[in-house]
């Protein structure tokens, strides 16, 4: 993540798995700008999911990733 105005306040950031909210933390300014969150796939159906990740610096930039995976949880 570019560093920017969120020096100034931190950073809300999202995990989603299709449209359901599955998280939502916030980091102080100081953070490195590296976020991770472990997802329980097993929470889930068996296949196709959409993952996405958002991220806010409170002054309205916003950024958004997302990508298709498979949940196989034999």
């Amino acid at each position: 993540y570019a560093r920017g105005y969120a020096d100034k306040t931190g950073f809300g950031v999202r995990w989603m798995v299709d449209q359901q909210l599955v998280a939502a933390q916030y980091y102080e300014k100081e953070c490195d700008g590296k976020f991770s969150y472990p997802i329980d796939t097993t929470a889930f159906q068996n296949g196709e999911h959409v993952l996405r990740v958002s991220t806010c610096d409170h002054y309205d930039h916003t950024g958004l990733v997302g990508i298709k995976v498979t949940f196989d949880n034999k």
